[in-house]
């Protein structure tokens, strides 16, 4: 192989396919030396640091897809309002202000989990149970005044 390529490009070209085969393969052992998601099945993590050490704790057992898991960490990031790392079955989960999004190293190449659509309609689910959008209910019109109004035929208001 060395020998065709050094007839068919020199010297130069040979070493310089050769340093491209060895940086890929560099590059490829320090991304998979890096940090591992746990791959328990059906468990849900959040990552956390601690110090420069990452720890996952467990949110959830017996999730059924990387989806769900998403979710609950996008109910957290609703929550807190901060960006929020976890992990599903040895995938990474990122979840900030722009998206949610997996991938399989935690510096690698990542994809959206929800499309804008989908998050809106996740969101609007989420929300609602969530303590910043708990607002105080009005106070309940005891059950004869408004039986009382309604009888009266003035719609329901007082004069």
């Amino acid at each position: 192989m060395i020998a065709a390529l050094f007839r068919l490009f020199g010297w130069l070209g040979a070493l310089a396919v050769v340093a491209l085969v060895a940086a890929a393969g560099a590059f490829w052992w320090i991304e998979r030396s890096g940090v591992q998601a746990p791959t328990d099945p059906g468990v849900c993590y959040r990552m956390a640091r601690v110090g420069a050490t990452p720890q996952f704790e467990p949110l959830f057992h017996g999730i059924r897809s990387l989806e769900i898991c998403g979710a609950a960490l996008e109910r957290i990031h609703l929550t807190t309002g901060a960006d929020v790392t976890g992990a599903y079955q040895g995938r990474f989960i990122f979840v900030d202000k722009t998206s949610i999004r997996s991938a399989g190293h935690f510096k690698g190449e990542q994809w959206r989990v929800f499309f804008d659509p989908q998050r809106d309609m996740l969101d609007g689910k989420l929300r609602p149970a969530t303590p910043s959008t708990i607002t105080v209910a009005p106070p309940e019109t005891p059950p004869g005044e408004l039986h009382r109004h309604k009888a009266a035929g003035d719609g329901g208001q007082t004069g």
